[in-house]
């Protein structure tokens, strides 16, 4: 998915991304019916070949293919996976996939609220850090990765967020090819590490943690608390998970990028967006051989040229902030620019 090919020069019309185009679908997420979006380049150019490659791994090996799919909470994970199922089972040539949440390993509220652990030099009761490795019963999911090799149905627990609990043995897990997310399928540390080897190819999705603070925020409003007290489990709990699995998970076989707006991008389509930082003295100079040497007075139109080229530029990155394609922390990193710089930059132009 490109914003631009290039072709030698870069105009500010060729340049501009287009304007997403967003399709809407209705799914079963936790039991609530939910309208989400989904940006039509991404389901064409990343979502559907993504599955034909899980289509052909699992044709190869003539056997139930496991994927994980790793983020960091609020990404989105469970609307993702539940799409890319019906994606598949809509689609013709694909294996049909089945999408499995790894919440309903956690351990039991009963678990939870009589045990604890040590944390910084401090011992902290589980249920004030639900969500984070400790509160799962990983040797639990690992007993399941084992009969998912092994057995041709079975049943997969669920987290049912009305009554905020576990529920047992409720999902079928019947398809040839499994899609498992969750936080921390790919967390390096012992135990998580050793369940790692039940999968066949795996997924993590990079995300900026402010672009998740507010989704994590108002999803425990949505579930009853406060404003406030929303705001202290994120400092406590989220805020902690949300780094520890960008900061101490493994690589995986691929990586995607969710954006602010909540689009997916794959590392090579991040990539591309750096060819915007247009090299203004190559063609300058290429120019200039045919008006002297180097050391004689640039002719008048330069300035002219290098006010339009800066202009051009402007407008093609206001236009990524601006459509959500990229954040004003990108800008930084792939533009080498600084805060005054983005400032001006995204500054409106004046009439």
């Amino acid at each position: 998915m490109a914003y631009y090919e290039p072709t030698g020069g870069v105009s500010a019309a060729s340049a501009l991304p287009p304007e997403k185009r967003w399709r809407t679908v209705l799914l079963m997420v936790n039991g609530i019916r939910r309208k989400v979006r989904f940006e039509e380049s991404t389901i064409t150019g990343l979502f559907r070949p993504f599955l034909q490659r899980l289509t052909r791994l699992q044709q190869q090996s003539g056997r139930r293919l496991i994927v994980f799919l790793a983020a960091p909470p609020a990404v989105g994970k469970s609307t993702l996976t539940l799409f890319l199922e019906k994606l598949s089972l809509a689609t013709p040539g694909l294996t049909p996939l089945q999408a499995l949440g790894l919440d309903g390993f956690h351990y039991h509220n009963e678990y939870l609220n009589t045990h604890s652990c040590e944390r910084d030099g401090q011992i902290i009761p589980l249920y004030q850090i639900k969500g984070a490795p400790e509160t799962y019963d990983v040797s639990h999911f690992r007993t399941k990765m084992r009969q998912l090799r092994e057995v041709r149905e079975l049943r997969w627990p669920v987290y049912d967020r009305m009554q905020h609990d576990v529920v047992e043995d409720v999902q079928r897990i019947h398809r040839p090819i499994i899609l498992i997310e969750g936080n921390w399928l790919l967390l390096r540390d012992a135990p998580w590490a050793d369940a790692r080897q039940y999968a066949d190819y795996t997924v993590f999705i990079k995300a900026h943690p402010n672009d998740l603070k507010m989704r994590l925020v108002n999803r425990k409003m949505q579930g009853g608390k406060t404003l406030a007290e929303a705001e202290d489990f994120y400092r406590r709990s989220d805020s902690q998970n949300v780094l520890r699995v960008l900061r101490s998970s493994v690589p995986a076989n691929e990586t995607w990028t969710m954006g602010h707006d909540g689009d997916f991008h794959t590392e090579a389509d991040l990539q591309k967006r750096q060819d915007v930082s247009l090299d203004f003295d190559a063609p300058m100079a290429t120019l200039l051989q045919n008006y002297g040497d180097a050391n004689s007075k640039p002719p008048v139109w330069q300035e002219g040229y290098r006010e339009g080229m800066n202009a051009a530029r402007k407008k093609i990155l206001r236009q990524l902030f601006h459509s959500g394609a990229i954040s004003s922390k990108e800008l930084c990193q792939d533009f080498n620019l600084t805060k005054d710089e983005i400032e001006e930059i995204l500054r409106p132009d004046k009439a």
